[in-house]
């Protein structure tokens, strides 16, 4: 190899190196995160609405700025969870909005920030899909014939569920609910939770 190509391999290379380098910056600053915004909230009650999620805590490198932690706690570790949201934090990551929650679990063994988009309200009941509606009244036919006033052991209600999950509320909101929360937590979708029941006859 003679010296000007050598030379000219060099220069490439610094080129090369001197793009990297502008394209890390570049990428640092756009994910760049700070807490616009954080706001009291008077426990509220929600359940997860994905298995994805996870609670990180906010590690401040700035009166504003901060990066997360290593996640602490996995919301699939947690199917039947209710958690207690007592802040909301409004976050900008580059130029996107979002909103964090802070939260707990009944015994607070478990806490920390969480994407607001992986749980929902504990009082909300979906409007379900076609094909998620037919699934759930499928199951529910073969739990108990769409009784609300089965029981088969410790087990109770339209979708045959555990007494425990029902905390003594044997109502109808309160059974619609909770096989929601169940439901979502344990497969994603009825029609998934179907699928499951026809493997095992049970759910």
């Amino acid at each position: 190899m003679n010296k000007l190509t050598k030379l000219g391999l060099a220069a490439v290379a610094t080129f090369s190196m001197m793009l990297m380098s502008n394209n890390n910056s570049a990428s640092a600053a756009a994910t760049k995160k700070s807490i616009t915004k954080i706001t009291s909230v008077k426990n509220a009650k929600y359940v997860r609405k994905s298995s994805k999620g996870a609670t990180y805590n906010f590690v401040m490198t700035g009166t504003k700025t901060f990066k997360f932690s290593k996640a602490t706690h996995y919301l699939k570790n947690y199917p039947h969870t209710t958690w207690t949201v007592t802040k909301k934090a409004n976050v900008l990551k580059g130029s996107k909005k979002y909103v964090y929650y802070y939260v707990h679990n009944g015994s607070r063994s478990a806490s920390g920030w969480i994407l607001s988009n992986y749980l929902q309200s504990k009082s909300v009941v979906p409007t379900l899909s076609k094909a998620e509606a037919a699934a759930r009244n499928w199951i529910a036919q073969r739990e108990s014939g769409g009784s609300y006033t089965a029981r088969n052991g410790s087990c109770y209600g339209k979708y045959q569920l555990q007494l425990t999950y029902l905390n003594g509320d044997l109502s109808k909101a309160n059974q619609e609910k909770v096989a929601q929360n169940y439901v979502m937590g344990r497969y994603g979708s009825w029609q998934n939770a179907k699928s499951f029941w026809l493997a095992h006859n049970w759910y």
